[in-house]
């Protein structure tokens, strides 16, 4: 139970909700949407989390912020 509660934590990492909106903010998307955990699309030492937002032309965009794992030292980028 202990090994699980471990994984699950280096799994998700620390990265907030917040912090992914303020990486998305920082690249001037508006109507951010986060929609869910993303499995795929990152490095291994990143977690991802998908996004529906407006872009500056107010033009539908989706796509990944992936954000560094706990004591990875990485900060966040968007994957389209």
């Amino acid at each position: 139970m202990n090994k699980l509660f471990l994984f699950t934590i280096f799994l998700v990492g620390c990265t907030t909700d917040s912090e992914r909106i303020d990486a998305l903010k920082s690249y001037g998307f508006t109507d951010i949407q986060l929609t869910g955990y993303e499995f795929f699309g990152c490095s291994k030492e990143e977690t991802g989390t998908s996004f529906i937002a407006k872009n500056s032309n107010e033009r539908k965009v989706s796509g990944i912020v992936c954000c560094g794992n706990f004591g990875s030292g990485k900060g966040c980028t968007v994957r389209f």
